[in-house]
């Protein structure tokens, strides 16, 4: 939904409602496009990606230390 998209909603809530019901259902809205925000598939890739990195860098590091 694009800003405009949100302002001619907004003000058609408030014709409806009034501020506080639209300022409200406002509220119930996403932040942002869908497409936007994160998934829980792109969280759980993002950890294991972050994980292996982590275990790559404490392998990288014992080696250091035990030379």
């Amino acid at each position: 939904m694009s800003e405009e998209d949100r302002s001619r909603l907004y003000a058609w809530f408030r014709e409806q409602l009034d501020e506080r019901r639209a300022e409200y259902m406002m509220s119930c809205l996403a932040p942002a496009p869908l497409s936007d925000l994160v998934t829980k598939e792109h969280l759980e890739r993002t950890f294991s990606e972050f994980a292996l990195a982590l275990a790559d860098q404490r392998e990288a590091d014992r080696k250091e230390t035990a030379a």
